[in-house]
């Protein structure tokens, strides 16, 4: 991997380390009432009512703009996702979807549930192995696209689908990664809590 891209990816990894210290939730600021504090966070956390036909089922289809420009639809909600590089594979996580997660790389270390999940490369990825889990979503980054071998236009060709998150070297560009992954797995309310969270904290 060239300079520039590992200095991109060692950014946005650091980053993306604040994601998951975010949803644990802020320890108060000295000198604020601890209550008043925990108050307003509730307010602002409480989510709106749902309506009785409200299910993630007629949240889909629902179609995107990844990070290439391409409109990528996803047909219903994810159940068997591979995420190909850390940082969205954090994400996925606080946004609580961790469990539909089935496949990582060997680069993948936190959470730490990741260490159970079936390996499928590095940032090389293992088109057989991806393949033979039988993804639903698998996400990817400007790298699969940019690097010598253009791995997304591999995975396409064999029929999956990919959805290719920004390549983020700032903290907006991340709450942009966050809020695209939250709307494909139809989790936006929980994307803006994260959000929030990293606010106030940072």
């Amino acid at each position: 991997m060239n300079q520039s891209i590992f200095r991109k990816l060692s950014l946005f990894l650091l980053i993306l380390s604040l994601i998951m210290m975010g949803t644990i939730g802020c320890s108060t600021d000295q000198g604020k009432p601890e209550q008043s504090a925990s108050s307003q966070l509730a307010d602002q956390q409480t989510p709106p009512p749902i309506e009785k036909n409200q299910t993630k089922e007629n949240a889909f289809p629902v179609t995107v703009k990844d990070g290439t420009g391409k409109e990528i639809t996803v047909e219903k909600a994810p159940e068997r996702i591979i995420s190909l590089i850390p940082s969205n594979t954090e994400i996925i996580y606080a946004l609580g979807y961790g469990d539909k997660i089935i496949g990582v790389t060997s680069n993948d270390n936190y959470p730490e549930e990741v260490k159970t999940k079936e390996k499928v490369g590095d940032m090389n990825v293992d088109l057989e192995k991806v393949v033979s889990l039988n993804p639903d979503l698998v996400l990817a980054n400007q790298w699969h696209v940019s690097g010598q071998v253009d791995q997304v236009a591999k995975m396409r060709e064999a029929g999956l689908n990919v959805l290719v998150v920004n390549d983020a070297t700032s903290l907006n560009q991340v709450y942009e990664s966050i809020r695209l992954l939250a709307k494909v797995t139809d989790t936006s309310d929980k994307g803006e809590e994260v959000i929030k969270s990293m606010q106030d904290r940072y």
